[in-house]
């Protein structure tokens, strides 16, 4: 994961928060998927991602409100499904 650092883009850190997120360090890997967002990444890339990492937090509260500032999704769709459960 070192090597991948050196790289300051904002893709770049959206795969060092997902790689974060799948070794459940949430914390780091929201701080990571923020500078994704800083460095100019589109939200809509970047909201899944973090409602997901809050979910794991348990911020219910979060990830709610991640998934609502995401566009609504075509229907059918996985995120489109979490949306409605959601927001119901």
């Amino acid at each position: 994961m070192q090597s991948v650092e050196h790289v300051k883009t904002p893709a770049t850190f959206i795969f060092l928060g997902r790689i974060s997120l799948a070794l459940d360090k949430y914390e780091i890997a929201h701080e990571y998927l923020l500078k994704a967002t800083e460095s100019g990444m589109a939200r809509r890339h970047v909201l899944p991602y973090k409602a997901e990492v809050a979910f794991c937090m348990n911020k219910f509260d979060d990830c709610k409100r991640y998934l609502k500032e995401l566009p609504e999704q075509p229907k059918g769709s996985e995120l489109r499904h979490l949306q409605e459960y959601w927001h119901e």
